[in-house]
């Protein structure tokens, strides 16, 4: 099949995936109301459109396209855009990316966040949401006691900022998420393995760019849409994007070692949870490197929000819920019937790398010495 039927057909698989995803939403309430008083997120309501990413090399089934950075268009959470939705740029300070998936993790965290900051105004104990995948989601929250102390102004700050927080983390989970579940043989688009696109090294970078440009767009207010695309613009150009030549330049340097015949041979296993960072690889064999090496970024926590501990905020537990249940609770501990990403990521994360082989899951310590960029400019 050439290559260009192949993107379509994918296409048209990943569309009929996301409608079946989007009749599958649930009530945020983890309680039984009756429908009339379930809670309406506006326009945050039904699930972003979802983007179809690509592989950062050329070959058959990567779906491989070049974004050009000078034109990536409106950002729109709805489809109703002119946003360049795909395809793959390279950076000399972040590596390569994938746009759809800074796409899908921006709308992810936002559609999170809704739901997130919804339940703590109105002082709700649980929460639960459905992404495209059929897995469940349930989040149960305990207040910090320290917040009784505050006055009503402090406490609604504290509320505002551990709900961007939070929904950036629980993105990222979800987006980690939806890897595991792609290694361990989910299909999406219900035909085609994704098992050859898990992790690669485009992935976990992508993923942090997006929850933080989500989480700084929410900051700001405003229009969401317009927000983000002033702010990926800017990210971009402050992670040195390159263009079409170097991004050429950079796939070849790496052929034969990052990837060969269409296939990736090397897999970035970092996922910003367990370490609290993700340092992307860079690519040091062409003329337009970065003497400064890469930026690591850190990933946003609870740990201090405007003072106060939050890390006990939320509890999550993903009901996996799609035939690949059991292979993957196998991994786990004996009896695991919910999956806690702090508790279970990081013994799924080791069996995957045990299949990859040592050699080709490379986890690279946080570079300290960058300073942090927890939040965007």
């Amino acid at each position: 099949m050439p290559a260009c039927r192949a993107a379509r057909f994918l296409a048209l698989c990943a569309s009929i995936a996301w409608l079946g995803g989007c009749a599958s939403t649930i009530p945020a309430e983890c309680d039984r109301r009756p429908a009339a008083a379930r809670a309406d997120f506006g326009a945050r309501d039904p699930l972003p459109r979802s983007r179809l990413g690509c592989l950062p090399f050329p070959g058959l089934f990567t779906l491989f396209k070049a974004a050009d950075p000078d034109d990536l268009g409106e950002h729109s959470y709805a489809g109703s855009g002119t946003e360049t939705d795909r395809g793959i740029v390279y950076t000399t300070r972040g590596g390569f990316l994938d746009i759809a998936h800074i796409r899908n993790s921006i709308d992810t965290t936002a559609y999170i966040h809704a739901r997130v900051v919804h339940a703590m105004r109105a002082g709700w104990d649980c929460v639960r949401f459905r992404l495209h995948e059929p897995s469940v989601y349930t989040v149960t929250l305990e207040y910090p006691a320290s917040w009784d102390e505050l006055s009503n102004g402090e406490r609604w700050r504290a509320r505002e900022e551990a709900a961007v927080a939070l929904s950036q983390r629980l993105a990222l989970e979800a987006m980690t998420w939806h890897e595991i579940l792609t290694w361990y043989g989910y299909k999406s688009t219900v035909v085609i393995s994704e098992a050859g696109s898990a992790f690669t090294y485009e992935d976990g970078p992508s993923h942090a760019v997006g929850v933080l440009i989500a989480g700084e767009a929410i900051r700001r207010g405003g229009d969401f849409d317009a927000e983000v695309t002033a702010l990926l613009d800017q990210t971009l150009a402050e992670l040195g994007v390159v263009g079409g030549e170097e991004l050429e330049a950079a796939i070849a340097a790496v052929d034969g070692d990052w990837w060969s015949g269409g296939s990736a041979k090397r897999r970035h296993l970092e996922t910003g949870l367990e370490r609290g960072a993700i340092t992307p690889w860079i690519v040091d064999a062409v003329p337009f490197a970065d003497p400064g090496g890469p930026v690591t970024w850190f990933v946003p926590t609870l740990e201090n929000v405007m003072g106060h501990d939050c890390t006990a905020l939320a509890t999550v537990a993903i009901d996996p819920n799609v035939f690949e249940s059991g292979k993957i609770r196998s991994r786990l501990r004996p009896g695991v019937g919910d999956v806690d990403p702090g508790r279970d990521f990081p013994l799924l994360m080791a069996d995957i790398r045990e299949e990859i082989g040592h050699e080709f899951a490379r986890i690279d310590p946080p570079n300290r010495s960058i300073e942090a960029a927890s939040r965007l400019p």
